[in-house]
């Protein structure tokens, strides 16, 4: 009995292997992206080019939290905690008329690594005026809000820590 083999192209098997990888990862919401991008949406993408075919897969979201910050009935400041790894975002939105105080505090447990633990550094979050405008790392957490709207303050490591964990208060007079 007689076998024949048919001349193989490892081009056209490493194409399918990712083909193939890119639907289970697709169908299971997963990838490991090592070069991600944005599209239009905001998701985060990453392409893979082999030969001719260009494969897109979904990557991790680099956001963590996504949550509107509700003050229980008579309250008029609240305190979260949460847990933020290095690369991910946490976001809070809340609601401020013209002319009230916002006060914030970002308080990290854990000390970083590497660096001088006296040293004052990033506050490790963002304040977001309605309009867009951002305050990157501010070391003073009072704000006046210039107009009636929704304010954001953005949670991330500003550096790497020994843990994740941090509180957040958040005060509106």
């Amino acid at each position: 009995m007689a076998f024949g083999f048919r001349k193989f192209n490892c081009k056209y098997a490493s194409t399918l292997a990712l083909l193939s990888a890119g639907a289970f990862l697709l169908l299971n919401s997963q990838a490991w992206a090592t070069a991600p991008t944005k599209n239009a949406s905001g998701v985060n993408l990453s392409k893979s080019n082999v030969g001719d075919t260009t494969l897109q897969i979904a990557a991790e979201p680099r956001t963590g939290v996504n949550r509107r910050v509700q003050f229980a009935r008579g309250r008029s400041s609240t305190t979260i905690k949460g847990a933020v790894p290095l690369g991910k975002k946490d976001t809070y939105i809340f609601r401020a008329r013209k002319g009230q105080t916002i006060i914030t505090e970002v308080v990290w447990e854990g000390d970083r690594v590497g660096g001088d633990n006296d040293d004052q550094g990033l506050s490790g979050f963002s304040f977001v005026w309605p309009n867009g405008e951002v305050f990157q790392d501010p070391q003073d957490g009072y704000f006046e809000a210039t107009s009636t709207g929704d304010y954001r303050v953005v949670v991330a490591q500003p550096y790497k820590l020994t843990s994740s964990r941090y509180t957040f208060k958040l005060t509106i007079r």
